[in-house]
């Protein structure tokens, strides 16, 4: 009995799974898988995708280099501030008294009384009269003593008593020197009251 492909329903079939399966084998063959001993390491693969993630850390010698930099700042930095600083509050002090001695200079002439300073080296500060009696601060309105602060040391006046006076022609009872912090001074020339600042 002859049997042909036509009328034999599985054929089609087998030969449709013979080729699947020869397709399937064609394409594992294709496939390159790693072997067992491939330089291609899965935890070093990791870590350098790890590493490479991972923010930057300082080293021990730049943390050293920071601190060193940071500790010769604070000696040459710091002081010089404080320095500064110093010297701008002596020169801020110099100008009040400065002011404050013209203001009585020119307090005696338009009053025509007696105006006076009384210095007080104890409390780094002075108080102004006039004809004798504290005058009223033509800013503030109270009495007209001012403190020179904690950090200004008011270290000398030569003038006698401390004082220094004007008569209603604005004319000094006599010359003298103020002197601040030990370095710097207010000269107050004798007869015209002229200040010169040093």
């Amino acid at each position: 009995m002859k049997t042909t492909t036509k009328n034999n329903p599985s054929a089609p079939l087998r030969a449709l799974r013979e080729y699947n399966k020869n397709l399937r084998v064609s394409a594992r063959d294709k496939i390159c898988y790693p072997k067992p001993n491939s330089s291609f390491n899965h935890s070093t693969h990791h870590s350098a995708l790890s590493t490479q993630n991972s923010p930057k850390a300082f080293t021990l010698l730049e943390l050293i280099l920071i601190i060193v930099i940071t500790a010769i700042l604070a000696v040459v930095v710091v002081p010089n501030f404080f320095s500064g600083y110093s010297t701008v509050r002596t020169s801020v002090a110099i100008k009040q008294i400065a002011d404050d001695i013209r203001f009585c200079r020119e307090e005696a002439i338009a009053t025509r009384k007696k105006c006076r300073i009384q210095f007080n080296t104890g409390s780094n500060s002075y108080t102004v009269y006039l004809d004798g009696t504290v005058m009223t601060h033509p800013v503030n309105q109270g009495n007209f003593v001012v403190d020179l602060g904690s950090d200004i040391t008011l270290t000398a006046v030569s003038f006698s008593g401390d004082s220094l006076s004007f008569n209603k022609f604005g004319n000094p009872a006599q010359g003298g020197t103020i002197t601040l912090n030990g370095s710097r001074y207010i000269i107050v020339e004798p007869e015209t009251g002229t200040l010169d600042i040093q």
